[in-house]
């Protein structure tokens, strides 16, 4: 004899359909005792021929304290039904998972034994459980349906800042069991510098999920921390901390990444603001199966969206974090009802890299082609802001449109000045601000800063 592998959730060869035994043979008596010995040495009370890839209508029950009450059903059927009852169930194929499922209290089973000979079987309380339950698997169905499939996943979440939020959302929401989420150390914060909880920190806690703050994940110890909690997958969205390759090893379907860009462009930190930046006109989130390059994994999903030029890093970043979470949401729920997704390697040539933001890019400068300013006031808000210098005050530019033509005059240089904004020379046409910030103030438009600057007023204006 010899001891099988048991498949595991979510292996889409447990939704293969057995057939029926058509040859009673050596083989098949063989196969059996082998069945029975991979059960014993598992701990397990059944196992169907579709759990150690055989599809084949074989299954084999032993629920005898001794174990030495074995049962074979081949090609069975169940030709009666009586009764209902509520069971919790576990499965060789979903390990430490156990879910109640409702089941005929007794059944009638017309099947053959290893010689070919037909009989029929009755069976009540557990046993009959046993004999659904592993007929399911025949079947290709996961057996107990759904509300077993979706306990199995155990996920742990990484995330930190408030983009990450909706993706925690949806893990909940899958029906899989998160349990843990890692997130950074609380981080001094506001105008005290107290620190503060990030936004993950504070939903997971919410929601009475385990939270863990390593300020690092190389170290063993902290990996040995992740380990303990057997995830079958960990999903990262915009966590902060380098994943070791030993700890994208840990989880058993590996790593999932949100990544806010289609793709290999935009890898990196600063996605949205760097998409505004360029002027691309469209862009996305992609769901990505972690390797040890820096977003270089191949992708499981991918979800467009357009940037319009009304646009500014904040409200992409909202779009995005609800759209990152939507094709989280499918991939977890094509994952939990037994489905492999298809990674699709990235491309080779389109690669551009997303850099940190810089507080020192927040500047205007004017000698810049406007269109380029406009953008950047768009991608810079809320952070890190855009600052410019006009007529000689320092303040914070929070909307701008590039125009066209402009008089000649130095880069820099304010042009007019109306209820429609205030138009400032560039190296390529002019730029109107309409709405800006004064040091120490709140935001206001630009007619408004002209009430309290009105010798910027230009002379043709009301």
């Amino acid at each position: 004899m010899s001891l099988l592998t048991i498949l595991e959730f979510p292996d889409p060869r447990l939704r293969t359909k057995a057939a029926p035994v058509a040859v009673f043979d050596d083989a098949l008596k063989q196969f059996v005792a082998d069945l029975f010995e991979t059960m014993y040495a598992a701990n397990g009370v059944g196992l169907a021929a579709t759990q150690v890839n055989v599809h084949q209508q074989v299954l084999v029950i032993d629920m005898s304290e001794e174990r030495n009450q074995p049962l074979v059903l081949i090609n069975a059927e169940i030709v009666e039904k009586d009764g209902a009852q509520v069971y919790q169930e576990g499965c060789l194929s979903f390990p430490g998972i156990y879910a109640d499922v409702t089941r005929a209290l007794k059944v009638k089973v017309k099947a053959h034994d290893v010689d070919g000979q037909e009989f029929v079987y009755a069976a009540e309380g557990p046993l009959a459980v046993a004999v659904q339950h592993e007929l399911d698997h025949l079947a290709g169905k996961q057996a107990g349906g759904r509300r077993l499939s979706n306990r199995s996943l155990r996920i742990v979440f990484a995330g930190t800042p408030e983009f990450s939020v909706p993706c925690l959302d949806a893990c909940r929401a899958s029906g899989a069991e998160v349990v843990a989420a890692y997130t950074q150390p609380d981080r001094p914060a506001g105008r005290g510098r107290k620190l503060a909880p990030s936004p993950v920190k504070q939903a997971a806690l919410a929601a009475g999920i385990a939270v863990e703050q390593p300020e690092t994940l190389k170290t063993a110890e902290a990996q040995a921390t992740l380990a303990a909690y057997r995830p079958d997958l960990m999903v990262v969205v915009a966590y902060g901390l380098i994943l070791p390759r030993k700890v994208l090893a840990i989880p058993r379907l590996g790593c999932w990444n949100v990544h806010a860009s289609l793709l290999p462009r935009w890898r990196g930190a600063a996605p949205i603001q760097r998409a505004i930046l360029a002027g691309d006109t469209e862009t996305g989130v992609g769901l990505m199966q972690m390797e040890a390059g820096l977003d270089t994994g191949p992708v499981l999903l991918e979800k467009r969206t357009p940037i319009g030029r009304e646009d500014t890093g904040g409200s992409l970043h909202d779009r995005l974090a609800a759209l990152g979470a939507e094709a989280l949401a499918e991939g977890l729920r094509r994952v939990l009802a037994g489905e492999t997704l298809t990674a699709a390697p990235q491309a080779a040539d389109g690669v551009v890299y997303a850099h940190k933001l810089d507080k020192a890019e927040s500047v205007l400068d004017f000698t810049h082609p406007a269109i380029e300013l406009e953008r950047q006031v768009r991608a810079f808000d809320p952070w890190p802001g855009s600052d410019a210098e006009i007529a000689g005050e320092r303040v914070r530019v929070w909307a701008a449109r590039a125009v066209g033509h402009r008089p000649a005059a130095v880069a820099g240089t304010v042009i007019d000045a109306s209820r429609e904004g205030i138009a400032i020379a560039c190296g390529e046409g002019a730029l109107r601000v309409t709405a800006l910030q004064r040091a120490g103030g709140r935001r206001i438009s630009a007619a408004d800063y002209l009430n309290a600057r009105p010798e910027l007023r230009s002379p043709r204006a009301p």
